[in-house]
């Protein structure tokens, strides 16, 4: 049975017919003003998009929407719609799902290392028994359900599986769950009576509802702590972690900009000998060790347009002592990690 697609514009069916004919994907493709009004496999759209027709969509549905912005991509997304910006990952993103199997998951072993190198931010495995395998013309294979299904060339099979990925609709608990803790006993911290938490117990807390938190670890001795900053990255923020102590009635048991696991080391006993000395009586976790946010040295970045989607940026040092040195480089953007690693 053929894949129902619905575009806006004739020149997008016949190039969409071409690219699944590539790949031996079948398609029943009609051009009509209003491609959202009925529901489908698949839409494709040349030109502005009204949020309101997306919201229109009753099933999840896999779009190629051209010529939009980026935030309209965004909120197709969020309303699970695997969509993407040009046609041949739209073409990728069918192919893979009339496999019935997360291709997230498939295994990479059987690729040269290019399309390896493509699919690694995406693919996750090996898991199960799919893998993905070199196709003919340098095209990709899904290896699944007992046979080999063609979804595509390497780059639009990776633009296609991060647009099925971020479409998936994680289903959410009913309450928090924490490994290895009654969840009752997390319903009681949570809606029982009004009283001070701890500040990890708070975060703990709100951190099955999604709420931005910084990176830190909860550290009951000086060597953990030392340990945890290390691998967070200095500087460091050390604060008390205490039900009974707060660190906005006690700010001087809190101190930022640590720079070094000795100081770390220090820093710890300095705090816990302050708590023991403020109370006694009082209840201490350890410290929290997190992440900073203030920056080592600012940067200036000079943009300037190349034209054909380049831009050249031209990068120094914002602080008094970098600019007296004039100490800046120079490279094109867009450009791959390593190089802008290299540049700077």
């Amino acid at each position: 049975m053929a894949l129902i697609l619905r575009c806006d514009d004739a020149s997008l069916v016949v190039e969409l017919a071409r690219l699944a004919e590539e790949i031996g994907l079948s398609l029943s493709a009609e051009v009509v003003a209003d491609p959202f009004a009925a529901d489908a496999d698949a839409i494709a759209v040349l030109g502005d998009v009204d949020p309101q027709d997306l919201a229109r969509l009753s099933k999840p549905t896999a779009l190629a929407l051209l010529g939009v912005s980026p935030s309209v991509r965004d909120l197709a997304t969020d309303l699970g719609h695997p969509t993407v910006a040009e046609l041949r990952p739209l073409v990728s993103a069918l192919a893979l799902r009339g496999t019935s199997v997360h291709a997230w998951t498939a295994s990479t072993k059987a690729l040269e290392a290019v399309d390896r190198n493509r699919l690694a931010s995406v693919v996750r495995g090996p898991r199960g028994d799919h893998r993905l395998v070199p196709a003919d013309h340098g095209r990709l294979a899904l290896e699944a359900d007992g046979s080999l299904h063609d979804v595509g060339e390497g780059r639009d099979v990776a633009l296609a599986l991060a647009a099925l990925k971020a479409a998936q609709r994680e289903v959410r608990p009913t309450m928090p769950r924490v490994d290895g803790v009654d969840p009752q006993q997390v319903l009681d911290v949570i809606l029982g009576p009004p009283r001070v938490l701890s500040d990890p117990a708070s975060k703990a807390a709100l951190s099955v509802y999604d709420v931005p938190l910084p990176l830190e670890e909860l550290c009951a001795s000086p060597s953990r702590a030392a340990f945890e900053a290390s691998r967070i990255g200095f500087p460091v923020r050390i604060a008390l972690a205490s039900p009974d102590l707060r660190i906005a009635d006690h700010p001087d048991l809190a101190t930022g900009r640590v720079h070094n696991a000795a100081r770390v080391r220090d820093v710890f006993r300095q705090i816990m000998t302050l708590a023991k000395e403020r109370n006694d009586a009082a209840r201490v976790l350890g410290v929290t060790v997190s992440a900073t946010s203030a920056s080592i040295a600012s940067l200036w970045v000079r943009a300037r347009a190349l034209g054909d989607g380049l831009v050249a940026a031209e990068i120094g040092f914002a602080d008094p002592h970098g600019r007296s040195a004039n100490d800046e480089t120079a490279t094109v953007l867009p450009c791959r990690s390593d190089d802008l690693e290299r540049a700077l």
